[in-house]
């Protein structure tokens, strides 16, 4: 007994340290994500990717895609790996920043029973107030009933600094995940992705509906404004006869004073002669 005391005075002594079993389940967690993330490097062919995009002018789908490079209209990728019994290992969701000054990267991991154990959140963007470049780095570690026993945040810059006050930093969007978002399992997944796909789908119909109203209102607007202009030249050819007859009116008055002035004149040189005579 004495021997073992001496051994832990000098050395730490595993056996004598206390494991919580959330650390013990969550640093498992982590290893087999990382067994994940080694698998994926080494078999590109066991992943697939689909894209939430436009399949016709009014309507979206899910479509699988060889990459994203070149995809057009496209709301948000997700990313599909597998392993080589075909059982799935992660599902990433990317939604498409159009302007480009932010991602975000959502992954779920299974486990061997198909269950969700941990849930990534990425994400990075500008204009925090705090720094350049913001990232952030979300973990929420789950038991087998789904039920949190550990969630983790990390902020750091464009460098990989730790930034040691996050309070001072604006977040893109709400800043904690949106529950919704994470799921139990990858049926419940493939529904929220369902549901997203019902929305997208009505707001391309009111979008278009919305269109043809709003064209309806600009037809509506420039047939009242042709009408408007049709009555107000017409006004103006009204105004220019009357203005022309106007001027002839005064013309012809003009010429009658004239010739009476000199109708005038002619008399009275006319009675000069006879008296003259």
């Amino acid at each position: 007994m004495i021997i073992v005391l001496l051994l832990c005075a000098n050395i730490p002594c595993l056996a004598a340290e206390k494991v919580n079993p959330d650390d013990s389940l969550t640093n498992m967690i982590d290893k087999k994500v990382d067994e994940i993330e080694a698998f994926r490097k080494n078999h590109k062919q066991n992943q697939k990717i689909f894209i939430l995009t436009l399949v016709t002018d009014h309507d979206f789908g899910l479509v699988e895609v060889p990459d994203t490079t070149h995809a057009d209209e496209t709301k948000t990728s997700y990313y599909l790996l597998y392993d080589d019994q075909g059982r799935l290992l992660s599902h990433s969701e990317v939604p498409t920043s159009s302007s480009g000054d932010w991602y975000i990267e959502r992954t779920h991991y299974f486990d061997e029973n198909g269950k969700t154990m941990i849930f990534k959140d990425y994400s990075w963007h500008y204009n925090s107030g705090c720094t350049f470049l913001l990232n952030v780095k979300r973990r929420y570690y789950y038991d087998a009933d789904f039920k949190i026993i550990k969630k983790s945040a990390v902020f750091t810059d464009k460098a990989n600094r730790l930034i040691t006050d996050p309070s001072k930093c604006e977040e893109y969007g709400t800043g904690e995940t949106d529950a919704d978002v994470m799921q139990p399992n990858y049926e419940k997944i493939i529904k929220r992705i369902n549901k997203i796909l019902i929305k997208e789908k009505k707001d391309r119909i009111d979008y278009f509906k919305y269109l043809d109203e709003k064209h309806q209102e600009e037809r509506y607007q420039y047939a009242l404004s042709a009408k408007l202009d049709e009555e107000y030249n017409r006004s103006l050819r009204r105004e220019y006869i009357k203005h022309i007859i106007r001027t002839a009116l005064y013309a012809i008055a003009a010429l009658a004073i004239l010739t009476a002035v000199i109708l005038s004149i002619r008399k009275k040189i006319s009675r000069k002669k006879e008296t003259s005579n």
